[in-house]
């Protein structure tokens, strides 16, 4: 192949997928991020954008990620520090972590060089328990950067790797009643695949509640998840 087009091509995955590629090639790299008990994450904990707590089927750890819920003036860094330090409590027994993609598309992007550090971030320690890590409805340029970070990610680590389409999928890992999905994720088109799941979600959504709660969600979410179950 010509270089030229190589080149090309390279400027324009960079373009579609609105990260500035520079940053990670170009001057030093930050040291990994460690963790900081001292540091006061109030801020970024009521964001509710990481959740610990919940199970998955063999009854093991859950944490959720949000990207719906990163606000335009998110401090990556910070929500990084705040991440590094509360997996340390937990990741010395088996977790899985399930992320939430739908949202990412409407929220400042983070730099390659971020990536890159978050990675390197979550060393040894955080990688040997993690059992799986779910990536729902990914979109394909996230799983662009996925490739394009595979020389940094060991064979082993890619085999956690799973790729959800649709919350119904999500259902054969996890008991999703137990999970804190938001309503952005429930009332995804791709989340609401069939008409059965989408008048649900509907039936859900017009009525008359309280402003929401974490528990409120909850609750209703296990109402349309029982459904699933049954149908």
């Amino acid at each position: 192949m010509d270089p030229s087009e190589n080149a090309t091509n390279g400027a324009s995955l960079s373009s579609l997928m609105d990260l500035r590629i520079d940053d990670l090639m170009g001057g030093p790299q930050p040291p990994p991020v460690e963790a900081n008990f001292e540091e006061d994450f109030s801020d970024i904990e009521k964001l509710d954008i990481i959740k610990f707590g919940d199970t998955d089927m063999a009854g093991r750890l859950c944490v959720t990620i949000a990207a719906c819920r990163i606000p335009d003036t998110i401090d990556y860094n910070k929500l990084l520090r705040y991440g590094v330090t509360k997996l340390d409590k937990i990741c010395e027994s088996d977790y899985s972590l399930v992320y939430f993609h739908h949202g990412y598309e409407l929220i400042a992007k983070p730099t390659w060089k971020w990536l890159a550090n978050c990675y390197r971030s979550f060393d040894r320690k955080f990688k040997k328990n993690i059992k799986g890590f779910y990536i729902v409805h990914p979109s394909t340029k996230l799983k662009m950067v996925f490739r394009l970070l595979n020389p940094l990610v060991s064979v082993q680590s890619r085999k956690k790797i799973f790729y959800i389409n649709s919350i119904s999928d999500l259902s054969h890992y996890f008991i999703l009643s137990r999970l804190d999905i938001p309503h952005e994720v429930l009332n995804n088109k791709a989340a609401c695949h069939s008409t059965r799941i989408r008048n649900l979600t509907e039936h859900i959504n017009k009525r008359k509640t309280k402003p929401s709660t974490t528990s409120h969600r909850n609750t209703n979410n296990a109402t349309l998840f029982s459904a699933l179950r049954r149908g």
